[in-house]
Formats: C-alpha cells, sequence, structure tokens
C-alpha cells in the first residue's frame, strides 16, 4: 500500500500474477492514488487454496481486506482474474465502490447471469470501465463484447476500450491512459 491521503486503487492481478505485478504502475500513480496491490489466495505470498474453497473465496478475501484496512469506496481495478473478481464485487457489494475497470475480465463463470450482476452496479451508478484487446486469445473479444451488449441493454454508464493487436497482456499498459481517464 503506498497510502496518504488519496482516493484508493485496488489493483486485482490476473491468475499468471501477483500483486508486485502493478509495481510500475504503483510507482507511475502513487502520487495520485493510495495504491493497494495484494496477493490473492495461491499467488505470491499468500496462502494456498483449499481443495474446499468456494468459488468466490479469492474475491471474498478482497473484500475481507478491504474491510480489515477500513478503506470506504475504493476503486477497483483487476487484470483478467482480478477483472472479475472486480465484476463479482462490483455486484455483490455494489454499495462499496466509487468505480470499477476491467481489463481483458475473466468473467467466465459470469457470463449467462451478467445482465443480474451488471444490473446491480447500474442501480448502484457506479462507473465502469472495460479494456479489451482484440488479438487476445486467453479473453477473446467477442466474449468481452457479449458483457458490453449487456451493459448497453440494461442502459449501463459505462465505457468500453477495444485496443487493436492488443493481446492479453500487452492490453494493460496500451489501456492504463483511457483507465485513468474514467477515475
Amino acid at each position: 500500500r503506498t497510502g496518504g491521503n488519496k482516493p484508493v486503487l485496488i489493483m486485482a492481478h490476473g491468475s499468471s500474477d501477483d500483486g508486485a505485478c502493478w509495481t510500475n504502475l504503483a510507482v507511475e500513480f502513487a502520487a495520485q492514488y493510495d495504491i493497494v496491490m495484494y496477493d490473492a489466495r495461491g499467488h505470491g505470498l499468500s496462502d494456498p487454496p483449499k481443495a474446499d474453497d468456494p468459488a468466490d473465496a479469492q474475491a471474498e478475501d478482497l473484500a475481507a481486506l478491504i474491510k480489515a484496512l477500513n478503506i470506504t469506496k475504493p476503486i477497483v481495478m483487476g487484470h483478467s482474474m482480478g477483472g472479475a473478481g472486480a465484476l463479482f464485487l462490483g455486484s455483490k457489494y455494489a454499495s462499496n465502490w466509487a468505480a470499477l475497470a476491467g481489463i481483458a475480465p475473466a468473467a467466465f463463470m459470469m457470463l449467462n447471469e451478467r445482465k443480474e450482476y451488471l444490473s446491480k452496479i447500474n442501480n448502484a451508478n457506479i462507473p465502469i470501465m472495460i479494456v479489451q484487446g482484440d488479438k487476445d486469445t486467453a479473453v477473446p473479444a467477442t466474449y468481452t463484447r457479449q458483457w458490453i451488449d449487456a451493459m448497453k441493454e440494461i442502459g449501463m454508464r459505462h465505457k468500453y476500450i477495444e485496443l487493436p493487436g492488443g493481446d492479453h497482456g500487452t492490453v494493460i499498459s496500451d489501456g492504463m491512459p483511457d483507465i485513468f481517464k474514467i477515475f
């Protein structure tokens, strides 16, 4: 955590990373945000997952961390697995967030109920941004566009940027300037 009396930005990493993957961005934006980078369960220095962990264990760990740190109304930004967690938490605890950003959000298990998840975020009037690369093979753009179509259908306030040539990794750095404009 970078600290200071600034808006809090929670940075949630993807499944092949840990909280340290955000270090360069944290250094770049530490003057503007109190940045929290954490290791999701089973990543970095965190405890390993257990066989009987519920599917939402990592997201609930983040909710517990935010509560333990006494953070109110943070911005939650996540890549891939972290982006799915941002959408899940944004829906489950809709009144708790200042804004949400998903970078190539791997919310595969939530796809069929996407309108239900998004409606809760929409009803709380939380700004949301999604950034996706059109060459991403891990989280294909066709998948993410289904989320965007649902946002449009329910009249949700959102911003969607699809980066030409962007893949699952480059979409992070290439999308950052636009992500911070929404906040």
